[in-house]
């Protein structure tokens, strides 16, 4: 609030400066925070709304979303979806944030496309798997780090660890947790696997047969 008094007073150049760095900063500091709500509600169950949702639908949606910032990245993403639909029970906002969702929470689809974008090397491919396993839907995501991966598959997944240190970019090094903790929370799996500087990061989640859903549908009501 002090803040946004400072930003309409009439201040001079090197002022203005300080005080759109410290707007900078609060707005970071504020998403850290709710990231770190996001992630004890996750784990205790707590706002999760588990809903009937197509698991492919919600990812080509996010894809598509993505695509100017995958333009804007210069990097090449090979995508091989091998599933129409998949229907699953999940919480949609958990998985993908809506463009007409306001707050700050990574959500799973959009964080682990980002963060392939972001940590991959230049010049090397990017892959995006989807395919049915069993009773399961996968969603696996590869790239080549562009730094030497110098971490195992529980550091990375610890809060507020990030695999290259010498990073300033901002980031908290709570994304893949929270992915992790929302992934679990509506009932699926999510692992990073690591092999040399290859880095992979799956989702998968149960599918659900109509006859399952129904049963669900009756309890509920």
């Amino acid at each position: 609030s002090y803040i946004d008094l400072l930003k309409k007073m009439d201040l001079d150049d090197e002022a203005s400066s300080y005080v759109k760095i410290l707007d900078k900063k609060a707005q970071k500091l504020k998403g850290i925070v709710s990231d770190v709500f996001s992630i004890a509600k996750a784990t205790s169950g707590v706002d999760v709304n588990l809903t009937k949702l197509d698991f492919v639908m919600l990812l080509n949606q996010c894809i598509a979303d993505a695509e100017d910032k995958i333009a804007d990245s210069g990097k090449i993403v090979k995508i091989n979806i091998n599933a129409d639909s998949a229907m699953v029970m999940g919480d949609g906002d958990k998985l993908y944030r809506c463009k007409s969702i306001t707050d700050s929470f990574y959500r799973v689809f959009q964080n682990t496309v980002d963060n392939a974008l972001n940590y991959s090397m230049d010049g090397t491919r990017i892959f995006l798997d989807v395919y049915k396993k069993a009773d399961r839907i996968v969603f696996a995501e590869k790239n080549i780090s562009a730094t030497p991966i110098n971490f195992t598959e529980e550091e990375i997944l610890e809060r507020f660890v990030r695999g290259d240190k010498s990073r300033t970019d901002g980031g908290s090094g709570l994304g893949l947790s929270i992915s992790k903790s929302f992934t679990e929370a509506c009932g699926g799996i999510f692992n990073i696997e690591i092999d040399g500087d290859m880095f992979k990061a799956i989702v998968e989640m149960p599918i659900i047969q109509e006859d399952t859903v129904e049963k669900t549908d009756d309890k509920t009501e």
